[in-house]
């Protein structure tokens, strides 16, 4: 599927402060009838202690997550 964005004010960026380890976070969800693109995904740990991270896409039409980053450790 091409991506055809006529207007750049329609890329957004979004963030998210994670604070609680084994807690499941949505970042974004995609309105109806509309389509989503995502061209970067920046991950790090600003804790003491190690973490672990996993990264999915979730795409309702084909009813299983897509696994973009899975079981990854972070140190501190």
């Amino acid at each position: 599927m091409a991506l055809n964005v006529t207007r750049p004010s329609r890329f957004k960026s979004y963030g998210l402060h994670a604070v609680l380890d084994d807690t499941a976070y949505t970042v974004y969800t995609c309105p109806p009838n509309t389509v989503a693109y995502m061209s970067l995904v920046f991950v790090s740990n600003a804790s003491s202690s190690a973490s672990d991270v996993s990264v999915e896409w979730d795409d309702d039409d084909r009813g299983t997550p897509i696994v973009i980053i899975g079981g990854k450790n972070l140190a501190s």
